[in-house]
């Protein structure tokens, strides 16, 4: 059972002052550094929490944030317990009963770990403390909670965490295809019990009707873990599409071979081919389609990093009424409830896992962790997100300097075997966003890519498609601050105008926004009086 946990937290935090660099490298100050210096005062506060927001004068502010909240519980016998945090900004642990139970320093991935040795009958205390050390991040990124906590009781014998993996392709037979699918499930099975028997029943519902799953396979593979292996055949699905998101809602039940069920998850899915092509560009289910697109960072504005769904719905409404069909998240994993709103409304989301890699852009960014911590993280995020529909591109990093060495291409490399072990599928393909692509070395980091990405090097496109005939091209950044933020309809040689709210814009820079070039407006001035006649607000 999967539980809300976000009532009942506490808050305080204290001021820090950076310590001098030690032989040209950054002091990287730990979580547990600050467990004895908590303060005496704590707060009520609501979670999702960005506790930089709150003083606008001061929002890069180095700090320490203290989270507790206290509950009575009582474990059962052969029930385990996790804590799972949708995102924690960043460098961060948590104590349970005054015990250290995790640590983590990505501030973009989900993280589920078993507290179930530090739990005692009655009263619990959980505690967190997140680091901020300034300068961390090239945008603002907010600090703290800012996402989900979710309170997770399991049997000793579960569906491992983020452990159903659906796949779904069309039959093809004699060169011909049809419309039936073939579907694959993989389950990944954790328990202290090595000798269970067990058996998998998945269920498809669309609408609440039960769908029927012709059954081709089933088996149990036993390596390094448990694995159940599903093949299976769905006559003629609804499909999903940009104009029509069809969702089916799949049900995974675990049980021992007496009939006791053990552990159920459920999920959407759906139904959908794409295709990337180097000369006739993108298909869904077959039919071109031109990627109008936004990069959208994971903030709301004023109300900061810590996530709000009705924030999310009306950023999507109006990106939606502008004419948007594709987002790529900039620069890091989003929300989980992102994925599940762009399935629900039929956005195509190029989902992006890093900013940096092993050569820091900032300070104290997640450069400093990336070499021990990355591996980690890259297959938490695609094992997350890997069912949704909604996702076409996994992009492992945005403007990567060390794509300019060799450790690049190594990097490249390992990062798209994680993808691809992950995903074996390709339930979406494996891309970057390179604002390199003048030099030689991130080129030979692009052809270990299923597509590659440009950021504002639309100059390149013409002779890269002559020189490299298989490359899938796109336009993976191509508006910015350096050109009209905020204004989508300009044909590309307007001439720059800088958005009147550009300070306050929430909307991140625009992005594969191919069919831009046909203008709605002569000029940029009269975009301006439409703007100001309070059309667009």
């Amino acid at each position: 059972m999967q539980t809300l946990f976000n009532d009942g937290w506490k808050f305080s935090k204290i001021t820090i002052i950076n310590k001098d660099d030690i032989d040209g490298k950054p002091v990287l100050f730990s979580p547990c550094d600050f467990y004895d210096k908590k303060p005496g005062c704590f707060s009520d506060v609501a979670i999702p929490h960005d506790w930089l927001i709150y003083d606008t004068n001061n929002l890069y502010e180095n700090s320490v944030g203290f989270y507790q909240k206290e509950f009575n519980f009582f474990p059962k016998k052969k029930e385990e317990y996790y804590l799972r945090f949708e995102g924690v900004y960043q460098n961060w642990a948590v104590y349970v009963n005054k015990k250290p139970a995790f640590e983590w320093k990505y501030g973009y991935s989900t993280v589920e770990f078993c507290i179930t040795p530090f739990l005692q009958e009655g009263n619990n205390l959980i505690e967190l403390i997140a680091v901020y050390q300034s300068s961390n991040s090239r945008w603002y990124s907010g600090a703290g909670i800012f996402r989900d906590i979710y309170f997770i009781s399991k049997n000793e014998s579960r569906i491992a965490a983020d452990g159903v993996y659906f796949s779904a392709n069309k039959i093809s037979q004699n060169n011909l295809i049809s419309i039936d699918w073939q579907i694959n499930i993989e389950t990944e099975i954790e328990s202290k019990n090595q000798n269970n028997s067990y058996y998998v029943k998945h269920s498809l519902f669309l609408d609440n009707e039960c769908i029927e799953i012709e059954n081709q396979s089933e088996s149990f593979e036993k390596k390094t873990g448990i694995k159940h292996v599903f093949r299976g055949i769905i006559k003629n699905p609804e499909l999903w599409d940009i104009e029509n998101p069809f969702l089916y809602r799949l049900k995974t039940e675990l049980f021992l071979y007496d009939g006791t069920l053990l552990d159920s998850v459920e999920q959407n899915v759906g139904f959908r081919t794409i295709e990337f092509t180097p000369d006739r560009g993108f298909f869904l289910n077959g039919r071109h389609v031109l990627l109008h697109g936004v990069c959208e960072h994971h903030d709301f504005g004023l109300l900061g990093a810590e996530f709000n769904l009705t924030a999310l719905k009306r950023k999507f409404f109006k990106l939606r009424k502008m004419g948007v069909n594709a987002i790529r998240c900039s620069h890091n994993p989003p929300a989980p409830a992102l994925l599940d709103l762009a399935d629900k409304e039929g956005f195509l989301i190029i989902d992006e896992c890093f900013d940096i890699w092993e050569m820091p852009k900032t300070k104290y960014d997640y450069g400093n962790y990336f070499k021990e911590y990355s591996e980690r993280d890259c297959v938490l995020w695609v094992r997350r997100d890997r069912n949704h529909p909604c996702i076409i591109m996994w992009s492992i990093g945005n403007e990567i300097f060390d794509t300019n060495f060799e450790s690049g291409i190594r990097i490249t490399k390992e990062l798209k075997a994680i993808v691809r072990k992950n995903d074996p599928y390709k339930n979406a393909f494996v891309t970057s966003a390179s604002n390199h692509m003048g030099n030689e070395t991130p080129k030979k980091c692009a052809e270990e890519l299923d597509v590659v990405g440009y950021n504002y090097a639309e100059r390149f496109y013409d002779e890269h498609h002559k020189n490299h005939p298989l490359w899938c091209i796109y336009g993976s950044e191509t508006g910015s601050h350096l050109q009209s933020r905020g204004v989508y309809h300009f044909p590309y040689n307007a001439r720059p105008l800088t958005h009147p709210d550009n300070q306050c814009s929430s909307l991140g820079n625009t992005s594969v926004s191919w069919g831009a070039r046909n203008a709605e407006f002569t000029t940029s001035q009269d975009y301006l009086k439409q703007y100001t006649a309070g059309q667009f607000l």
